[in-house]
């Protein structure tokens, strides 16, 4: 029998099982294939995302009734756009633009710890499962527009068009600060117990959750609201 597997019940499994996913996206020009409004000569209508994505994942049998888990996520993502609003104003293709940047970055992390078993009380079997869940998300905005200055293009025929000037700022487009923060938490227990050799089967839970949201003024840094609330809730 190979290392590290042991028999349970006539089959070979594993006590320990485990998966870990690493990965990097880039995807460069999306809004370019999109909109034409000032043109690619222009250098707008261009928009570039990059995500950094880890997973992991693990279990372990402590015996043949008893097998605990963990995961954990991460993704950080990056996102800098600038683009050219359009609006049509005719059915031969003219249309009047206008600009609008921003630069854009979250983090999230989330993670799981969870615990499943079997015992039985008597003639009453029980199948119980506890988890608990973590969600931690965190935004990063600015942004810049010109709507004033509309420049009038065709999008049947478009050309390049000097962009104007940001006359509007929400934040620094360079070094964005953090907008909006979510927290959320979820405990979960449950018993699925058994009757007459399994015959008549009960599940019982509950979950407490907890959800935090508060967001920032992209400019000061300043909280401009915040939520939070718990809740305990049936499982079943």
């Amino acid at each position: 029998m190979p290392q590290g597997l042991e028999v349970d019940g006539g089959r070979a499994v594993a006590p320990v099982r485990a998966l870990a996913i690493v990965g990097q996206l880039t995807d460069l020009g999306v809004a370019q294939r999109l909109v034409k409004g000032f043109g690619a000569g222009a250098g707008l209508g261009v928009q570039v995302q990059q995500a950094t994505l880890v997973l992991a994942r693990g279990e372990f049998d402590f015996n043949a009734q008893w097998t605990g888990w963990a995961a954990a996520g991460m993704r950080r993502g990056k996102e800098d756009n600038r683009l050219s609003g359009l609006t049509l104003s005719s059915a031969a293709g003219d249309a009047t633009v206008n600009r609008f940047d921003n630069t854009r970055e979250n983090h999230i992390q989330t993670g799981e710890l969870g615990l499943r078993g079997q015992f039985a009380t008597g003639a009453i079997t029980h199948a119980v499962v506890a988890s608990l869940n973590l969600f931690d998300s965190s935004e990063r905005n600015a942004w810049g527009y010109n709507y004033g200055t509309g420049l009038s293009n065709n999008i049947y025929q478009p050309v390049a068009l000097t962009p104007p000037p940001l006359t509007g700022f929400g934040g620094i487009l360079g070094s964005p600060r953090e907008t909006e923060r979510i927290k959320n938490t979820s405990l979960a227990v449950a018993d699925t117990l058994g009757f007459m050799d399994d015959r008549v089967r009960l599940t019982l839970g509950l979950r407490h959750q907890t959800i935090e949201v508060e967001g920032f003024d992209a400019t000061t840094g300043a909280s401009s609201g915040q939520y939070e609330k718990s809740r305990v809730t049936p499982v079943a």
